[in-house]
C-alpha cells in the first residue's frame, strides 16, 4: 500500500475556460492598477486631512476676546496638540504615497521588474496604512475636543 503523503504532487493541465480567462485578466488588471488606486486614496485622504486640520485649528483659535470657556479646560491643550500632531503625521505619510521614487531595474529582466513593482506597491500600502491610522487618531481626538467644547459651552463640564 502506498502512502499518499509520499507520492509526488500531480496536476492535470487543461486549457482555461472563458470564465477563468476573464478572472485571470481581471486580476492582472487589478494588480497593475494597485499603485494608482493607492495614490487616489492618498489624494482623498490629503483633502480630508487638510479640511479637518483647518477645523481643528479653528476650534483652537485664540483670537477671540474673551477666550471661549472650553479653552480653560485642562484637557483641551492635550487633545488639540495631539490632534494636530496626528493630522500632520497623517499628512506626511499620505504625501509619501504620492512622492515619486526612482525604481532601478535591469531592462528585460521580468523577475527583477516584478519584484520592484511588488516592493513599490508594498511601500505605498504601508505608508497609506500609517497615514490612515494617524488620521483615525486625529479624527478621534478632534471629535473628543468638539464634544468637550459643546459640553463646556452648555455648562455640563
Amino acid at each position: 500500500m502506498t502512502d499518499p503523503q509520499n507520492e509526488p504532487f500531480r496536476t492535470s493541465v487543461r486549457p482555461l475556460t472563458p470564465e477563468e480567462e476573464r478572472w485571470d485578466e481581471w486580476f492582472a488588471t487589478q494588480e497593475l492598477r494597485s499603485p494608482d488606486n493607492l495614490e487616489a486614496v492618498a489624494r482623498q485622504l490629503l483633502g480630508l486631512i487638510t479640511g479637518l486640520l483647518g477645523l481643528l485649528l479653528a476650534v483652537l483659535a485664540l483670537s477671540e476676546s474673551p477666550l471661549p470657556a472650553y479653552l480653560d479646560h485642562p484637557v483641551v491643550p492635550w487633545l488639540g496638540g495631539l490632534g494636530i500632531v496626528f493630522m500632520l503625521v497623517a499628512l506626511l505619510f499620505a504625501m509619501g504615497v504620492l512622492w515619486p521614487r526612482r525604481l532601478i531595474v535591469s531592462p528585460h529582466k521580468l523577475q527583477e521588474e516584478k519584484a520592484a513593482f511588488v516592493a513599490l506597491v508594498e511601500r505605498k500600502a504601508q505608508l497609506l496604512r500609517i497615514a490612515l491610522g494617524a488620521f483615525v487618531w486625529g479624527v478621534l481626538l478632534l471629535g473628543a475636543l468638539l464634544v468637550l467644547a459643546l459640553f463646556t459651552a452648555a455648562g455640563s463640564v
